[in-house]
């Protein structure tokens, strides 16, 4: 049987890693895995119709979240904190996104020119590349142009940053709170790779990158609330309906929240 410090995340000593997650954070696994069954029934039980560019948009960045938030709970059941909030911090531009469509219809526009925007500026990184034979096969798709980009500089239509679309999407206090925090560990901040050296008298002593299994309700917590989030915006664009299930799941969360503050 290998160990975390033979093989680190791959070794067999993960299974333990998942057991003690498991057992120590049973209740909110229990209702994230509810959260989250709902969430995947939702995207059988509804037809996106072609033709109608806000749904397919919805349904686009919906799969995102959805599967990025599975993502960093897999992750956090084996103790890789850090990587779970790398993927719960790439969740919430899918959701910003989502629930921006769903309060605005006309943010769809923004989102496209945002695409358009993105390729020009990869096609111009690439041509900063010492290629010759790259440099040949820029220079047959050039000019790369868009029928659509065209017309939305005409409709004055811009792409929008992050912190646009979280205030589009209303959820300002999202990106001033957990989405900053988040962000501190994907460009990997100092205060944030801190954690991974052991100091004695100021002297480094070791590296750590060990499993993480004390804290994690906060992120059990936002999983379950990007997920909420994602299900209600989902819901709403492609008429489906959940009856209370998302504001007795919320309540639920609140609940544990609380009970967690208490203790």
């Amino acid at each position: 049987m290998t160990s975390l410090a033979d093989e680190g995340f791959l070794s067999d000593e993960t299974a333990g890693v998942v057991q003690a997650v498991e057992g120590r954070y049973a209740p909110w696994l229990a209702l994230f895995r509810s959260v989250n069954a709902r969430a995947v029934k939702a995207q059988y039980e509804v037809t996106v119709p072609r033709e109608y560019l806000q749904a397919l948009v919805a349904a686009t960045c919906y799969m995102r979240t959805l599967t990025n938030v599975e993502a960093a709970i897999l992750l956090l059941l084996r103790g890789m904190e850090a990587p779970a909030r790398i993927m719960l911090r790439a969740s919430m531009e899918s959701l910003f996104k989502l629930k921006a469509v769903e309060r605005d219809r006309n943010v769809v526009n923004a989102i496209l020119a945002g695409d358009d925007g993105f390729r020009q500026k990869l096609l111009g990184k690439y041509k900063r590349i010492d290629d010759p034979k790259l440099r040949a096969e820029l220079a047959e798709i050039e000019p790369l142009k868009s029928e659509t980009a065209e017309r939305f500089k005409e409709w004055g239509v811009k792409p929008l940053s992050v912190e646009q679309m979280a205030a589009k999407a209303d959820l300002t206090a999202f990106y001033l709170s957990a989405y900053p925090v988040l962000s501190d560990t994907v460009h990997a901040g100092i205060r944030d790779l801190e954690r991974h050296v052991q100091t004695i008298d100021g002297e480094i002593v070791s590296l750590q990158n060990e499993a993480i299994v004390d804290g994690l309700e906060v992120l059990f917590l936002m999983a379950t609330e990007f997920l909420l989030s994602a299900l209600e915006g989902f819901a709403s664009v492609l008429a489906l309906d959940l009856g209370d299930y998302c504001e007795v799941s919320r309540r639920r969360l609140q609940a544990l929240a609380a009970a967690q503050q208490e203790g």
